[in-house]
């Protein structure tokens, strides 16, 4: 098994589908989020869905280690060290610096437990919307030696977006691609 580490998470979907439908794949589930109020709806998610989820706030502009040293003390803790780990970021692409920072912390935290583990995945997800970002990540996936594994397009129609603090409404972009890198 593998730990599962979702990176902005957001309401986090990924980290409740991977709780509820991949439990024998995955554990721990860890959801971050660099809000207070994201830590909250991470929280009320889990309870709400009845899954055993760890939440923490992690702020990826700050130092790389940070992400490194959290998967460390939860994964230690509940599985040893020799787990893989597999994060997961979705929508987080608009950001030259936030990309940077995932990878560089991504690629710190597998130099410091063991990077061949065949579990070791960051599972990467960006909407149509992002498209234009592409070449910067791959070329910033390459810069903290992350091999691009596999690229999927998948068309996900009925996805919500949050419009104001007050409600939602269908989400125009229902074309999603998932990017899968491990160790270089």
């Amino acid at each position: 098994r593998a730990a599962f580490v979702e990176v902005g998470a957001g309401s986090g979907l990924p980290s409740l589908v991977a709780a509820r439908a991949c439990a024998n794949s995955y554990h721990p589930i860890m959801a971050t989020d660099f809000t207070e109020a994201g830590e909250q709806l991470l929280r009320a998610n889990a309870a709400h869905n009845g899954v055993a989820m760890h939440v923490e706030r992690l702020e990826l502009s700050e130092e790389h280690g940070a992400l490194a040293e959290m998967v460390e003390r939860v994964v230690l803790a509940s599985c040893g060290d020799s787990a893989g780990v597999c994060v997961c970021a979705a929508e987080i692409c608009y950001d030259k610096q936030v990309i940077d920072a995932l990878f560089a912390a991504v690629a710190l935290m597998w130099r410091r437990r063991a990077a061949a583990h065949p579990n070791n995945r960051l599972l990467f997800a960006r909407s149509s919307h992002f498209e234009h970002m592409d070449e910067t990540m791959l070329q910033l996936a390459g810069c903290h030696e992350l091999r691009l594994h596999a690229r999927a397009r998948r068309c996900t129609p009925g996805v919500l977006d949050c419009f104001a603090s007050n409600g939602y409404t269908g989400c125009d972009d229902d074309d999603v691609e998932v990017f899968t890198f491990t160790p270089g």
